[in-house]
């Protein structure tokens, strides 16, 4: 197993969000799309572990969120029978002794920071895009275009639409296009519980 440890980490919260994005995105995907793709997930306290060997690189295939031992132990042991390549994401300088010591006894290597986590307020104004791009939502009988557009954007298989189209016109998900006149030319999607939201 790999490890991201960015210097900068998000706040505990913006991890907890997050990982309750992923359980839910796991429970509203059907029986039949986890089992052919092995998408699965373990929710943790504030984190989670989640599964999709299909997707290359670290962000459907890691470790998050954790802070004690225990739960990485826990989370460990379940993403060792897991295929593919796994990582650990955590904020190596708010680790404990104890965390560090797991790590290095692990033998766990790092790979450095692979994006950034930014949180804002929703109080702040958003500045409008531009003019010749509009954004609507995602209707139902859109899905598959929706997941077709993520899989291209991010150059992931074709074989993984159906794992981003289930979230369309689910419970706690909006999924929208950026237009260019008609065109979906670009998607984007929120999870919402209570006062807060990950993008």
């Amino acid at each position: 197993m790999n490890s991201l440890f960015p210097v900068y980490g998000a706040p505990a919260h913006g991890d907890a969000i997050e990982a309750k994005a992923f359980a839910d995105w796991h429970r509203v995907c059907s029986s039949k799309v986890q089992d052919d793709h092995g998408f699965q997930c373990l929710p943790l306290e504030r984190g989670c572990a989640i599964s999709l060997p299909d997707a290359p690189g670290p962000t459907l295939n890691r470790i998050f969120g954790v802070s004690t031992v225990e739960e990485l132990e826990e989370a460990f042991t379940w993403m060792s029978t897991k295929a593919g390549t796994k990582f650990l994401q955590l904020n190596i300088e708010s680790a404990s002794d104890e965390v560090r010591h797991w790590i290095d006894v692990r033998g766990l290597r790092e790979q450095g920071p692979a994006w950034a986590k930014l949180v804002r307020s929703s109080e702040f104004d958003l500045a409008s895009p531009p003019h010749e791009v509009t954004c609507r939502k995602v209707r139902s009988t859109e899905s598959e275009l929706f997941g077709s557009i993520i899989c291209s954007g991010f150059g992931l298989p074709e074989t993984l639409i159906p794992v981003w189209a289930s979230i369309v016109g689910k419970d706690g998900w909006s999924c929208f296009f950026a237009l260019d006149g008609d065109m979906p030319i670009g998607t984007g999607a929120m999870y919402s519980s209570g006062n807060r939201s990950w993008l």
